[in-house]
């Protein structure tokens, strides 16, 4: 583990959480989220840390039938 980055679920944005893993350089992110995980996610992957860059695992909080909409077209 190279960061433990907690979170404000009633956080409108995600930048310094990101900015804080990326710092990091991880080879893989995982999300402990609920809803609010879809704009962590869409951050995420605005930054470079998607899944198309590293491995990106999520919890079942995050299942939503339409997660990958919500994220990314």
């Amino acid at each position: 583990v190279v960061a433990n980055v907690p979170y404000d679920p009633a956080a409108t944005t995600f930048s310094a959480e990101v900015a804080e893993v990326a710092a990091a350089e991880p080879d893989a992110v995982v999300v402990i989220a609920f809803q609010e995980g879809t704009t962590l996610l869409r951050s995420l992957i605005e930054n470079g840390l998607g899944p198309g860059e590293v491995s990106v695992f999520g919890t079942d909080g995050m299942s939503l039938g339409s997660l990958g909409p919500a994220v990314s077209e």
